[in-house]
């Protein structure tokens, strides 16, 4: 049986979709728009494209720090992480 190659395609631009509007659910309008700018600006800078990393420093560095949680909790749902400080503070 062969696969769809537009598929997964659409699969992606969906969860990224559905994941950049969980981030502006959880820590609002002015952090996804600031955090999106710098990584505009980084993209521009540097010649190349965003790491995973580059993009969730970036949301964390514009989150205020009663939301961070919700950053989290956003990440952990929906994508995942490698970062230890991920672990939502009680």
């Amino acid at each position: 049986m062969s696969q769809n190659p537009d598929f997964e395609t659409i699969c992606h631009y969906s969860l990224g979709s559905y994941f950049l509007l969980n981030l502006y659910e959880g820590i609002g309008e002015e952090a996804v728009g600031r955090a999106l700018g710098e990584l505009h600006l980084l993209r521009e800078s540097v010649g190349r494209q965003v790491t995973e990393e580059d993009i969730y420093r970036a949301f964390l560095r514009h989150t205020p720090p009663e939301l961070v949680d919700a950053l989290h909790a956003v990440y952990d749902r929906l994508h995942g992480g490698p970062y230890e400080e991920w672990a939502p503070s009680s």
